[in-house]
């Protein structure tokens, strides 16, 4: 537990040095950032939820957050909430929240020293492997954190709450069987190992055209921080000469931004509008320099029921 007095009331520069430093804390904890904003975080609990607009089942985080900073502000200004099973996070759901007397996280203005007391959901996996859900500065350095089992789970939905060290440590990828098409290292030297499993297509009733899209398998490897695809590598395609437009596939609009933990295979889609029957292109890049480039033809592609 961070041992930081809970009426602290420090300098920004004290904030700034305090958002640096490895602090680990468990249900209860405080974050910082820059700017004189800082935040104390409880999480209550974790319950199932309502189904969300698409009919999956989703989980609802509940959280008490208190602004012990300097300025009015929302949690997100200074949290990064994420929620995970088996080492990856889980997306956000959207629901009608109707029946709820709490504020969406997102949405929870604070002045200095008041509370709210929030929620948040996202969609539901699996109903056996623990939930862990962490709230981090954007530096990672700063963590308050709690898991919750389905084992138990009382007549108002509510999971049970678990130490965290009784998380099961996720399952990591096997690299020698890992056949991959490229990587890409980033500044911290962690590096993301990828392959391109299958470009696919399907014809979505709302569309003039096909959406063809590509589905990649990738991990982390030397890394130390919870990272998504997205923070390293670009997927554009084209047609007929035409860059095209993405787009996403309802159940997957989320996979580029999920985070992952280190060492977990992840499979992210990425999609794109045609304009046409013409051979799709797509360009895999680090926002730099090209890595890899596929060519498929459409017509040599049966539809996908989606």
């Amino acid at each position: 537990m961070s041992n930081i007095i809970s009426d602290f009331d420090g300098s920004t520069s004290q904030f700034e040095e305090l958002s640096t430093q490895e602090t680990v804390s468990e249900d209860v904890g405080k974050l910082y950032s820059t700017g004189g904003k800082a935040l104390e975080v409880n999480i209550e609990g974790v319950q199932t939820g309502p189904e969300d607009l698409n009919g999956d089942a989703t989980l609802t985080v509940l959280l008490t957050c208190t602004n012990i900073g300097k300025k009015t502000m929302y949690p997100h200004a200074v949290a990064d909430l994420m929620v995970m099973q088996n080492g990856i996070e889980l997306a956000p759901a959207f629901t009608s929240n109707e029946d709820s007397d709490r504020t969406e996280f997102s949405g929870a203005e604070m002045k200095p020293k008041k509370s709210s007391q929030t929620t948040s959901s996202f969609v539901l996996t699996d109903t056996n492997s623990p939930v862990v859900v962490q709230l981090m500065n954007y530096s990672q350095h700063n963590v308050v954190r709690a898991a919750f089992s389905f084992d138990e789970v009382d007549i108002e939905g509510s999971l049970k709450h678990i130490d965290y060290a009784a998380v099961p440590q996720p399952e990591q990828v096997d690299a020698s069987n890992f056949d991959e098409d490229g990587s890409v290292t980033d500044y911290d030297e962690s590096t993301l190992h990828f392959r391109v499993d299958s470009i696919e297509k399907t014809s979505p009733s709302y569309a003039d055209h096909d959406i063809a899209f590509a589905r990649i398998s990738w991990y982390v490897e030397n890394g130390s921080k919870y990272r998504a695809f997205l923070n390293y590598m670009d997927v554009s395609a084209t047609q007929d000469g035409t860059e095209l437009h993405s787009t996403y596939l309802d159940d997957d609009s989320y996979s580029t931004t999920r985070k992952v933990t280190p060492g977990v295979k992840m499979t992210t889609t990425v999609a794109f509008e045609t304009q046409s029957n013409s051979p799709v292109t797509f360009i895999f890049s680090d926002y730099g320099d090209e890595i890899l480039r596929k060519t498929v033809n459409l017509r040599s592609i049966e539809s996908s029921e989606l």
